[in-house]
């Protein structure tokens, strides 16, 4: 999640791309609630960012 505060706060798209491609890799544990979470605020920033 700090990573995710740092990619809004400095607009970088490495770290998007790093966390999209780690929420990915995520997925089979999409219902543990620490990486929900993650995807939720990852879709949500998505969002405002388009």
């Amino acid at each position: 999640m700090s990573a995710l505060y740092i990619a809004e706060e400095t607009g970088s798209a490495r770290i998007m791309n790093a966390l999209l491609t780690l929420d990915k890799q995520l997925e089979p544990w999409r219902t543990t609630p620490l990486v929900a979470e993650l995807h939720t605020a990852l879709r949500s920033t998505v969002v405002k960012q388009a």
